[in-house]
């Protein structure tokens, strides 16, 4: 099987087109594709292609395309380290150019984290880190024994929490 696939006068990777497919026999690639297959496999020539590739219709599939080179680029790292991390640079580098950022950042913007955002505001006000502080003295913060009255007045569990104006300390 051939490593390279002529289509008119540009010759593509087999294993690129493959990736932005999303299949391993394919007959037909969309145009869009094969521009962004062009800057993945010649990333030198990418800033050269950025205003066609910033101009084209675009939509999920493209996305997941480029997730799926990211992750292929990633596997393969090891096999050859400076082509995989171009490839890399090349697939962010339009996703964040054509999405606004990168769908495998961890910043839980992925499919699931759209869905229940609801869900996320709901767990936020319940685990919160704030603690309030009681005006009773009680508890670990209370001071004992010698020089108890001395120095600033703080305890050493207030001087590592801060409290805000509204007696809640942040721990």
């Amino acid at each position: 099987m051939a490593t390279t696939i002529e289509i008119g006068d540009k010759k593509y990777s087999r294993r690129t087109l493959e990736t932005l497919a999303g299949v391993k026999n394919f007959y037909d690639v969309d145009d869009n594709l094969l521009l962004i297959g062009e800057a993945i496999d010649n990333p030198y020539d990418f800033p050269f292609l950025l205003e066609d590739i910033y101009d084209m219709d675009f939509d999920e599939d493209l996305r997941l395309a480029l997730v799926r080179i990211q992750i292929d680029s990633k596997l393969h790292m090891r096999d050859d380290l400076e082509g995989e991390q171009l490839r890399l640079y090349v697939a962010e580098s339009i996703e964040k150019m054509l999405f606004g950022e990168l769908l495998m950042e961890g910043d839980g913007k992925g499919k699931e984290a759209n869905n229940n955002k609801k869900d996320k505001k709901k767990t936020k006000k319940k685990g919160s880190k704030k603690a309030k502080s009681s005006s009773k003295g009680k508890g670990k913060g209370k001071r004992k024994g010698k020089g108890a009255g001395k120095g600033k007045g703080k305890t050493k569990s207030e001087s590592k929490n801060e409290k805000d104006d509204w007696g809640e300390i942040y721990i």
